[in-house]
């Protein structure tokens, strides 16, 4: 853990160089993507022929907020493209009168706007309330009184809906906006990902519902004050998973003094709030488990663990005795407590040192001995095949764990019923990220996101350090359960070398199932130091030709991120 030390210093600068860096290619990239007046002009005709489409009645509970913020956010609904809206605002007994004089007038400018005024305070949840018992729409979108909405976000919103009238939560990607109007700091969300809201409130803004299906979980719920619409989200993607992510910019999210956009502190009882939606929300969904703040904004839900599996880790090995000795010590370290079957596949060693290694851990532990040509899938398979354990850890002998608490980590989430494989975050030597999940079609049939960022940074949005939904693992460090392993047939042989692990979590998605990343398990990877790097040209083909289309896109990596290299941070496409 030396290098961790060494790092302290210069990782915020290297985060402030990465941070400046994706806030000039997103001014680039917005310059780039501004429609132009033609676009503009189509899109309105687009709006104006859809006079059929849904009703979307923006709630905007307001309280006190400045004349100038207050107008922008009307005149951002005002603008919308899309006509068939109406804008239910409630004022919640602002002690400064020129809040019901400017919701006075504007509704007095356009029929679509009505507002009340409470009598009393009753806040959020209950001003929220109150505008959805205005609300006539078939949809509802939630709106702060300090933010805006782009022109085309309900007419994108209203696409969504005529193609597929079915859907009950439609969400937006997002921006900020500072007190000049400069936008920054874009949110690029992945589409629905059950795992990453657990970790998380990501749908946040744009978010747009079926009146109907808020009004049967019960509206907004008084205790949550602050993290009203998680809770909410929570209680309605527990009844539906008729949800589309639109991969738009469509929602901008001021920063002013004293709202959560400018700083983490401003509403530390929001957060609490929301750690105890989470903790309600397990308990409603039957899973034993404990919700952590990790900081604000950020939660872990701590599954407690079924039973005392045990768990079959499976090794491959050739030479380099020094890597396979400090893999086996660092499970001894770290593992005390879980029931391990340790299965080292020895693919013909002939390094004097690494013989007498291996020899001696025959005496505690299984040592099979295959001196074919390598075929990694091969290698683990045949273990696989006479492992006893409920899960098998496929781990490469230059793995090396660093703290205890990581095989947990991975187990608490492979238990689960919907879970297929769950993958680590794995670190160079020197710090940086090596695998924090793999992406499809990211510099070839699939890449690590973030490779080379530090490692004790929070990265992008903390996707880095939390649980969340990914299209594969690497095989360096993939737990499975061993009836999972089987029904899918294991690693196919036919990927003697790269790929392997992405085919096989590719057919674990087939089967229904979700293969997650935990930034919860950190160990550290000595990348191919045993084998050094090497892909074969026909595992691109292979795996190209066996899965075509899908790798062109990763339903969990943004479509306005870059795929043509893996990057320290996401890169924006052009």
């Amino acid at each position: 853990m030396a290098w961790r030390a060494a790092r302290l210093t210069a990782n915020p600068v290297r985060r402030l160089i990465g941070r400046l860096q994706f806030e000039a290619r997103y001014a680039r990239w917005l310059k780039a993507h501004a429609p132009t007046p033609a676009h503009l002009a189509e899109m309105r005709a687009e709006a104006e022929a859809m006079a059929d489409g849904p009703l979307i009645s923006v709630i905007t509970p307001v309280y006190d907020v400045d004349e100038r913020w207050l107008r922008a956010c009307i005149g951002s609904v005002r603008s919308q493209l899309y006509p068939r809206w109406e804008l239910c605002l409630v004022d919640d007994a602002s002690p400064r009168p020129h809040v019901a004089r400017v919701l006075a007038e504007e509704a007095r400018g356009d029929s679509r706007i009505r507002f009340q005024r409470s009598e009393r305070n009753g806040g959020i949840v209950a001003a929220s309330n109150a505008a959805l018992a205005m609300a006539q729409g078939e949809y509802v979108a939630l709106l702060d009184h300090d933010d805006e909405l782009a022109p085309e976000a309900l007419l994108q919103v209203a696409r969504r809906i005529r193609a597929d009238p079915a859907l009950d939560l439609i969400y937006s990607d997002e921006d900020k906006l500072d007190r000049s109007g400069h936008r920054h700091g874009a949110f690029f969300k992945p589409d629905w990902s059950p795992e990453l809201l657990l970790s998380m409130n990501y749908v946040s803004h744009l978010g747009v519902y079926r009146r109907r299906l808020i009004e049967d979980v019960g509206r907004f719920r008084p205790g949550f004050e602050g993290s009203q619409d998680y809770d909410l989200v929570l209680r309605v993607t527990e009844r539906s998973d008729r949800i589309a992510h639109v991969p738009e910019v469509l929602y901008h999210w001021r920063q002013i003094t004293g709202s959560a956009a400018a700083s983490t502190h401003a509403k530390p009882y929001a957060y609490e709030a929301a750690r105890r939606a989470l903790q309600e929300a397990v308990a409603r969904r039957g899973e034993p488990a404990e919700v952590l703040q990790l900081k604000a904004g950020r939660y872990r839900v701590r599954y407690a663990i079924q039973g005392d599996p045990t768990v079959s880790v499976i090794i491959p090995t050739k030479d380099h005795p020094q890597l396979l000795a400090a893999c086996l010590a660092s499970l001894d370290r770290t593992c005390s407590g879980r029931s391990l079957e340790i299965l080292v596949v020895d693919n013909g060693s002939t390094d004097p040192d690494a013989l007498r290694l291996l020899e001696g851990v025959a005496r505690r532990h299984r040592v099979i001995r295959d001196p074919s040509p390598f075929n990694w899938s091969a290698l683990n398979n045949r273990a696989a095949r006479v492992a006893t354990g409920d899960f098998l850890l496929f781990l490469n002998d230059d793995v090396e764990a660093l703290v205890p608490g990581w095989l947990d980590a991975l187990l608490e989430q492979a238990q689960r019923p919907g879970i297929g494989a769950a993958g680590a975050k794995l670190l160079f030597a020197n710090g940086d990220v090596q695998h924090a999940g793999l992406v499809l079609g990211l510099g070839g049939p699939a890449g690590h996101v973030f490779t080379g960022s530090p490692g004790d940074q929070p990265l992008y949005f903390d996707l880095a350090g939390v649980v969340r939904e990914v299209s594969a693992v690497t095989g360096a460090c993939m737990l499975v359960s061993r009836v999972l392993f089987e029904e899918v047939g294991g690693f196919d042989e036919r990927l003697p070398v790269a790929y392997n692990d992405v085919d096989f979590c590719l057919r674990v998605l087939e089967r229904g199932k979700r293969n997650v990343f935990t930034g919860h398990a950190t160990l550290m990877h000595r990348e191919s130091a045993s084998r050094g790097y090497f892909h074969r040209a026909g595992d691109r083909s292979e795996i190209e030709r066996r899965w075509g289309k899908r790798l062109d896109r990763d339903p969990w990596f943004n479509p306005n991120l870059s795929r043509l290299h893996p990057a320290p941070l996401p890169a924006l496409g052009s």
